[in-house]
């Protein structure tokens, strides 16, 4: 029944319950369901107010890509629920005006580095400094490793050259040059052509025809 609720609310909805308070989402989507409001029941509208949205669930979101990347001979694709413009507080989370802000005052930055818990002090925040972690800090390790992984600060593409023949215009199209009675349009040469360039064994995988 929770599923069928989700199912109902349209996007704009979930916008505004994102940037209203507890009792808001209580009364306005909860609440129009009776069997789903007996599901938080227990909760206070405080506690409702703190409840993230699964694309914002550190949890959640490993379980799906650890999910998606044992996934073998199909594609996975992981929709993840989110907040517009999160973090940024009563500045533009979940708000349409998000999409023009181009900063944010000193006690909106504040906000977003209290509720991310970032170790920045406040004269560093008035100065607009760029945040950077310690040296040592588990992030930046990561960072560091990961760079190494990919070739280091510079890497450089590495492939194998591969010699490529490609098919003589008599193997795909020498039926054009033939006398015959018989007219082709040029979609009818062009389609044929191309089918006989794709039959090709060496240079026909290669080969990803669009025709628009």
């Amino acid at each position: 029944m929770l599923l069928k609720r989700f199912a109902k609310t349209v996007d704009g909805k979930y916008q505004t319950l994102g940037a209203r308070d507890g009792e808001y989402n209580l009364k306005n989507f909860f609440a129009e369901d009776p069997e789903v409001l007996k599901l938080v029941s227990s909760l206070s509208k405080d506690e409702i107010d703190k409840l993230k949205r699964g694309g914002h669930d550190f949890k959640k979101l490993y379980a799906a890509f650890n999910a998606a990347v044992k996934t073998k001979g199909k594609p996975t694709v992981i929709l993840a629920k989110t907040k517009k413009g999160y973090g940024m507080g009563k500045a533009g989370e979940s708000k349409m005006t998000n999409h023009q802000q181009k900063e944010l005052n000193l006690d909106a930055l504040k906000e977003f580095r209290d509720r991310f818990q970032l170790d920045i002090p406040d004269n560093k925040l008035e100065n607009m400094e760029f945040y950077k972690p310690d040296e040592n800090s588990e992030e930046i390790k990561y960072l560091k490793k990961r760079r190494e992984t990919l070739g280091g600060s510079l890497p450089k593409r590495s492939f194998k050259k591969v010699e490529l023949v490609t098919p003589k215009i008599e193997k795909h199209s020498n039926f054009l040059f033939e006398e015959s009675d018989r007219e082709y349009s040029t979609t009818t040469g062009l389609v044929r052509s191309l089918g006989n360039i794709m039959r090709d064994k060496e240079f026909g995988k290669r080969v990803v025809p669009i025709v628009a």
